[in-house]
């Protein structure tokens, strides 16, 4: 009986050995880890929109995704409801174009809406060589002030990773966590840890 549970125990290992040096043909053999890790990220990152980061490498130079931003926005595209750019509304029109009541600019304190948005094109931010780039993107935006923020962000030390923490790699833009408008995080008050009551005997 022994000897059979041995036999059973190897069999696999062996399997993996005869797979691990290749086909007849000289192919490169396929490791079930990977099959594995295809499987879990076609279920952890299967509905998330993600687009691929421009201007930013990951560890080792690796080129990684950032979760697209312009879907969650329920006021997008601007264009849905400015149909010109705000510098072309006349000044009479000024109360009806700022419809946006709910947003408190704190942030940048030396700025105004166009420091970080396109008046002509309401659906792009720009940059401060006058370049564009579009909100999915906006982490270019934030970098020219927080480089080192950036620097982290791309490296895996800063921000919120998606899915897991292997195989393709997908992140949380800085406004997914951050408001633009005011980025600081409020102050909460500490709460207490849950209280898990005791199974064992007091010594």
């Amino acid at each position: 009986m022994r000897f059979l549970r041995s036999l059973f125990t190897l069999v696999p290992t062996s399997l993996w050995l005869l797979v691990a040096c290749g086909g007849p043909n000289g192919e490169a053999p396929v490791p079930p880890a990977s099959l594995e890790t295809n499987s879990l990220e076609l279920r952890q990152l299967k509905d998330v929109d993600a687009i691929a980061v421009e201007a930013y490498n990951g560890p080792g130079g690796t080129a990684f995704e950032v979760q697209q931003r312009s879907g969650q926005i329920g006021q997008y595209p601007c264009s849905s409801c400015h149909t010109q750019s705000v510098e072309s509304v006349p000044a009479a029109a000024a109360d009806r174009r700022w419809t946006h009541q709910n947003i408190r600019p704190q942030h940048p304190i030396q700025g105004n809406c166009a420091t970080c948005h396109n008046y002509e094109d309401l659906n792009m931010l720009v940059l401060e060589d006058g370049s564009t780039v579009g909100l999915d993107h906006a982490y270019q935006l934030c970098a020219r002030c927080h480089f080192e923020q950036a620097q982290d962000w791309a490296g895996g030390a800063h921000g919120k990773r998606l899915g897991g923490w292997s195989g393709r790699r997908v992140v949380m833009n800085c406004t997914d966590c951050h408001d633009p408008h005011a980025p600081a995080f409020a102050p909460r008050m500490p709460l207490l840890g849950p209280r898990v009551p005791r199974t064992g005997k007091a010594h």
